[in-house]
C-alpha cells in the first residue's frame, strides 16, 4: 500500500465518521499532484526528486517532468447524494508552468477523467474567462492512462468504517 493509499483511506474514514474532512482541498491537491506525476510516467523516486526543495505553498508549478514545469488542478465531489463537480475553479495564471493537468475524481479519490493543456492552448481557449467549468477542462487533451490509478479503486474500494468493502 502506498502512502497515497494510506492518506486517502484516512481521509475517507474521517469523512465516514465525522461527515467531512477539514482541509479537504489540501488533501485533494497532494493526491492530485502525486497522481498526475504517475499518469505522466514518473515513479515515486522520480517524483520525490522532482519536488525536492519545494515548500507547502508554491507558485507557478507543482513538479517537473521531462524538463517541463507541471501545474496540477483537480476537483472532487462531496460525498452527499447528488453532489457533482461542475465548476473547475478560477482560471490559473499561465506564468510559471509549461503543462497543466486537470484531474476529476470521484468521492473516493479515484481519477475519473484527466486532461492536459500546454500553456499556449490554455491561454488561447480561456483568455477571456475568469473561472472555468468542467466542460471547459474537457477541451484539453484527454489523458488515456488514468487507468494506472484504477488499481487504487480495487485496493481501497469504498472505505466504510475503515475496512475495505467487498
Amino acid at each position: 500500500m502506498t502512502i497515497r493509499d494510506q492518506l486517502v483511506q484516512t481521509v475517507l474514514k474521517w469523512e465516514n465518521m465525522f461527515g467531512f474532512f477539514p482541509g479537504q482541498a489540501g488533501i485533494t491537491a497532494a493526491v492530485s499532484e502525486y497522481d498526475a506525476a504517475m499518469m505522466l510516467g514518473h515513479n515515486e523516486a522520480e517524483y520525490i526528486i522532482s519536488i525536492a526543495g519545494r515548500g507547502p505553498v508554491g507558485r507557478g508549478h507543482d513538479f517537473v517532468f521531462e524538463k517541463k514545469r507541471i501545474q496540477v488542478k483537480a476537483n472532487r465531489p462531496g460525498g452527499r447524494p447528488g453532489d457533482a463537480v461542475w465548476n473547475a475553479g478560477p482560471k490559473v495564471k499561465t506564468d510559471g508552468w509549461d503543462i497543466l493537468i486537470y484531474i476529476l475524481y470521484d468521492k473516493d479519490y479515484v481519477p475519473q477523467e484527466a486532461y492536459k493543456f500546454d500553456c499556449d492552448t490554455y491561454e488561447r481557449l480561456f483568455s477571456d474567462k475568469k473561472s472555468l467549468r468542467l466542460d471547459d477542462m474537457r477541451k484539453g487533451n484527454k489523458l488515456s492512462n488514468i487507468s494506472l490509478n484504477r488499481a487504487i479503486k480495487e485496493k481501497s474500494s469504498t472505505i466504510k468504517n475503515g475496512t475495505k468493502a467487498t
